[in-house]
């Protein structure tokens, strides 16, 4: 009788337990949703300062080599592993009580942010590449221009000879004839 008793007890606290953290959560998201767009930027950023912090101290511990470890390190690495096995399990959990269509929207909501960002990476390079690319058409443009006007000026203020220069090879030839040798030292 008493075992039944307090069977009845612990579940009549678990229901308790239970509806006061559906209250609160029922409660916080209404104090959320009442909030003006600018206090609920400062309330997200916070909050994600926050979540960010413990992040890295958590990677930090699980990173931290085992000479380093004392017991209190290793409480709390136990408690982060646990913790994110148990998330893992009821993520696939979730996932395998998806019928194949929810999974498909699943798998293609999960993998979008990744796409998107890839194409807007690819497109900026491309604005980028192509804006790069104008901008070398519109120096070369200009730098032609420039040639074709000295080019017009050289013409009409410099006489050009009637003969043509002499080939580079028979300069090179000329050069190396008239280089003293080293026979002619001695």
């Amino acid at each position: 009788m008493a075992k039944e008793d307090q069977v009845k007890n612990d579940e009549a606290v678990d229901v308790h337990i239970k509806t006061e953290k559906l209250k609160r959560a029922r409660n916080a998201r209404k104090r959320y949703h009442d909030m003006t767009d600018e206090e609920k930027r400062v309330f997200n950023k916070k909050k994600y300062e926050a979540y960010r912090i413990r992040r890295m101290e958590e990677d930090m511990i699980l990173a931290m080599p085992i000479d380093r470890v004392n017991e209190e390190t290793l409480d709390k690495a136990q408690q982060i592993i646990n913790r994110n096995a148990k998330r893992a399990e009821a993520a696939r959990r979730r996932y395998h009580g998806m019928a194949p269509d929810e999974k498909k929207l699943f798998n293609r909501n999960r993998y979008a942010p990744n796409r998107l960002r890839d194409e807007m990476e690819s497109t900026k390079d491309d604005d980028a590449l192509s804006a790069l690319e104008r901008e070398v058409d519109l120096r070369t443009q200009r730098a032609q221009e420039i040639l074709l006007r000295k080019g017009a000026d050289q013409k009409n203020s410099t006489p050009r000879l009637a003969t043509p220069p002499p080939p580079q090879d028979s300069v090179v030839e000329e050069w190396e004839e008239s280089k003293p040798s080293k026979l002619d030292e001695c």
